[in-house]
């Protein structure tokens, strides 16, 4: 008779209980929709439905691969969008504003309602055991699960409340303050190539003379210096060469930065020292591309005076400048 008086008692309960807050939303039925690619190889179009496949193999010839449809994948029960007042249209997009939030807030009500379900239920558990035992030892652990229902309770409804007290947002998860960020990397520019059987990428063979035959030393404009020697031969190390540099990027920064009136060459045409294992490298005879040491004129000319300039990539006067830190790669 306790028994069942004690399974009576757990069903009105949780009748009771559940009953206020259970919603059944119908959502009008729509295609189902998939992808349509021509043979295993094609290039697939979204968002296609059954018939839209079978109307392009009915008008293909017979040596033509069919087109093949396949079904987006569905969750048998869709969640309820929480950004679209609790419809359960469409589906539960995280960049939509405050979606994401809450959405992780609706799962914490969840929790916290299973949570007070659930001590209801050991309090009226608890209850019944202390009412209808005669035994001390019963008693007594009817009364401990009604303490610790209790408890329970005080510690789920305590850790939202204390969060949601010292501070809101600790609760708050928009991902609409993020913004997009766009890196570039680039790999080798500054490392030496590494010959093989000792001839580097570009055909140049390892000790040979730089001499004329790559281009004649270029003289610089006013103001415009080089940080290192002219190399003299291929493979050299701690120089920079000028043969064969075409001036144009030199002469463009000379006259639209009129602050900029001393730069410092710090790579030219040895291609050899750029370009790590790829050997891919803009620097050598005949290009523009330098590298120069960054200077406070030159910097604030580059960035629009955003000193001082973070690692990336600026444009100025339809010039590339890259900057990586201890110089500007002037060019692609």
């Amino acid at each position: 008779m306790k028994k069942l008086l004690l399974s009576i008692l757990i069903m009105i309960t949780l009748v009771g209980i559940l009953s206020p807050i259970i919603k059944i939303y119908a959502a009008d039925p729509a295609p189902t929709l998939g992808t349509c690619r021509q043979g295993t190889e094609g290039q697939p179009e979204s968002d296609k439905t059954q018939k839209d496949c079978t109307d392009k193999n009915a008008n293909l010839s017979s040596d033509e691969k069919q087109w093949i449809w396949i079904p987006y994948y569905y969750p048998l029960s869709p969640l309820p969008d929480p950004s679209n007042n609790g419809q359960t249209q469409g589906h539960f997009d995280p960049t939509k504003p405050d979606g994401f939030s809450s959405y992780l807030n609706l799962i914490i009500k969840l929790f916290i309602g299973i949570c007070a379900v659930l001590a209801v239920i050991m309090i009226v558990v608890g209850g019944i055991e202390y009412m209808t035992s005669e035994l001390p030892g019963l008693k007594s652990e009817g009364k401990d699960r009604i303490i610790q229902a209790i408890l329970g309770l005080i510690l789920a409804l305590g850790a939202w409340t204390l969060l949601n007290t010292i501070n809101p947002k600790l609760l708050d998860s928009n991902l609409s303050s993020l913004t997009a960020v766009e890196i570039e990397v680039v790999l080798n520019d500054d490392v030496p190539q590494t010959p093989v059987g000792g001839v580097y990428k570009n055909g140049l063979h390892e000790g040979a003379a730089w001499n004329n035959t790559n281009g004649t030393t270029r003289s610089l404009p006013s103001g415009v210096t080089v940080n290192a020697g002219e190399c003299t031969t291929v493979g050299q190390r701690n120089c920079t060469s000028t043969r064969g540099l075409n001036l144009n990027y030199i002469n463009t920064i000379k006259s639209k930065c009129t602050a900029c009136a001393n730069l410092v060459l710090t790579a030219g045409t040895e291609s050899w020292l750029h370009g790590g294992s790829s050997g891919n490298t803009s620097h050598g005879p005949g290009s523009p591309t330098i590298d120069l040491r960054p200077t406070p004129e030159l910097s604030n000319y580059i960035t629009g005076k955003k000193t001082p300039p973070v690692k990336g990539r600026y444009e100025r006067d339809g010039i590339s400048y890259l900057y990586e830190g201890n110089h500007w790669h002037v060019g692609s």
